[in-house]
C-alpha cells in the first residue's frame, strides 16, 4: 500500500472536488498516539473520524476473555465502530502498535458544515463505503474453509503489513492457530 497524505486521499475520492477536499481537510486536527495506546471507541467524548498517516493500528473485540483482531492498518481512515447515528455502543478496542501520526475529525462539526456544503456528505459516505468494502474482504477471508487459503488471502489483502505484525495478532486476524502461521510462512516464502 502506498502511503498518502490526508489531502491526497481526500482528493482521490470519487465524490471529491478540490474545494470540498480542502474544506474537509481544514476540519481535521493533528493527533499523535504513542505505541501501546489503547482506547475503547465508546469512551471517546465526541464521535471522531481518524486518518492515519503513519503507524500501525489494530482493532479488536473481546469475547469470553479472548481477543479477536478485526482489522489492521498502517494508513488510511479509521472509522468509529460506535453508532454515530444509531447511538449503538461500540464493542471495539483500538490499539496503537507503533507511534502513530494522523488527524482527527469531529463528526458533529463535519455534519454541521455539511448542511451548508452537501458534497461533504457524499465524501463522508464514500469514506464509510470504502471501509465497508474493506470489511467485506475481511469477511470473505474468514469464510474461506481452509486455514492455508485464509493465510494466502490475508497476505494478498494486507501486503507488506502482513509481515510487520506479530504472528499471534495475524493468527487472530485470520482466525487460525498460531502454529500454522509459522508453517504457512515457511511453505509460502516469496
Amino acid at each position: 500500500m502506498i502511503k498518502q497524505t490526508l489531502m491526497e486521499t481526500l482528493t482521490m475520492l470519487a465524490t471529491s472536488t478540490p474545494e470540498t477536499a480542502l474544506l474537509l481537510k481544514k476540519l481535521f486536527v493533528p493527533v499523535f498516539f504513542r505505541k501501546g495506546t489503547l482506547f475503547h471507541i465508546h469512551e471517546r467524548a465526541s464521535p471522531m473520524l481518524y486518518f492515519i498517516e503513519t503507524g500501525l493500528v489494530r482493532g479488536y473485540f473481546y469475547y469470553k476473555q479472548e481477543e479477536y483482531t478485526a482489522w489492521l492498518m498502517e494508513s488510511g481512515f479509521l472509522l468509529p465502530a460506535a453508532g454515530f447515528f444509531t447511538k449503538v455502543p461500540a464493542i471495539e478496542y483500538v490499539h496503537f502498535l507503533t507511534d502513530t501520526n494522523g488527524s482527527s475529525l469531529n463528526l458533529e462539526i463535519a455534519v454541521a458544515l455539511a448542511q451548508e456544503h452537501p458534497l461533504l456528505y457524499r465524501m463522508l459516505l464514500e469514506i464509510y463505503e470504502r471501509d465497508l468494502q474493506a470489511g467485506k474482504h475481511r469477511e470473505l477471508m474468514l469464510r474461506l474453509k481452509l486455514a492455508e487459503n485464509r493465510f494466502l488471502y490475508a497476505r494478498e489483502i494486507c501486503g507488506k503489513l502482513f509481515f510487520k505484525v506479530v504472528n499471534p495478532v495475524m493468527a487472530s486476524f485470520m482466525n487460525i492457530e498460531k502454529k500454522y502461521i509459522f508453517k504457512f510462512k515457511k511453505i509460502h516464502r516469496k
